[in-house]
């Protein structure tokens, strides 16, 4: 992407300038993993920016989609058989491992990504630093879902087939879809994410501590079922055209996706919540 390339460009010259040459190699993979991130998920204008530290560079990647957290893909727990063979979250881990410090804040209009790197420092890949700004607004219209015994893996698994999926569909022309299916499928991908990523978020944090089950509430507006409705139903047409062998869909998603859709018909009916019966 001619975005990345660009950033990859400008923190080559401004290091060089900064006579700081012994990070640049790093300093170019960290940054574009972050511009690649925003150009795959925030799909908006982004800035870069930088600044000295002693030794070192600071390095932002600022965009307008506070709403979307970065989150890097777990290493350890229940879920990592499944995250390890997606080609989505490898860059935040990247970016952790080769990081003096790394992290993000948000504001209610802008969301930056930064790392720090310094010559000559080593060590274990480092946990975000996170400054949180930005607050959802409450819409009236949300009603609350309880969604009793997910399984993870088939949480964490279902959030990465739609990373891949986007990736294939942005990273490789010959097989896109349809343009006015393209934009279409963007358009749910933004009307579902509070719900759909709150949901990714909490299965990889339970991923993350071993569990292999857990529970969920989580508030959705109308608009946002009927987009995740309406994207499920896209996301399978848009597996079948990219092709299996590129996006697979895995029977355990395809089954977590319809239980998630009967789930809430069956609560929007005033039946309680039921466990979830598909198997860890």
């Amino acid at each position: 992407m001619e975005s990345t390339r660009a950033v990859r460009r400008s923190v080559s010259d401004v290091l060089s300038a900064w006579e700081c040459d012994t990070i640049v190699a790093d300093a170019m993979l960290g940054a574009s993993e972050l511009a690649t991130n925003a150009v795959l998920h925030a799909r908006g204008d982004f800035e870069l920016a930088m600044r000295p530290v002693e030794h070192g560079a600071r390095i932002e990647i600022i965009d307008h989609r506070p709403d979307l957290e970065p989150l890097p893909v777990p290493t350890t727990g229940t879920a990592t058989a499944v995250t390890s063979q997606g080609t989505t979250g490898r860059g935040l881990q990247i970016v952790a491992a080769i990081a003096r410090r790394w992290g993000f804040a948000t504001s209610q209009e802008y969301k930056s990504v930064w790392l720090e790197l310094v010559h000559g420092v080593d060590g274990a890949p480092t946990a975000p630093v996170v400054e949180r700004g930005y607050r959802a607004r409450v819409d009236p219209g949300a009603r609350t879902f309880e969604f009793l015994s997910l399984p993870v893996r088939a949480a964490v698994a279902s959030g990465v087939h739609v990373d891949d999926l986007v990736r294939e569909l942005q990273l490789a022309p010959s097989t896109r879809l349809p343009a006015g299916d393209v934009a279409r499928l963007y358009e749910l991908l933004d009307a579902s994410a509070p719900g759909r990523l709150h949901g990714r978020h909490f299965a990889l944090d339970a991923a993350a501590r071993g569990q292999d089950r857990c529970d969920m509430r989580v508030a959705l507006t109308p608009d946002a079922l009927r987009a995740f409705a309406e994207l499920n139903d896209l996301l399978d047409e848009a597996t079948a055209t990219v092709g299996q062998r590129a996006v697979p869909l895995p029977a355990p998603v395809a089954a977590f996706r319809r239980w998630i859709l009967e789930e809430v018909q069956s609560q929007l009916a005033g039946h309680a919540p039921a466990p979830c019966p598909l198997p860890s």
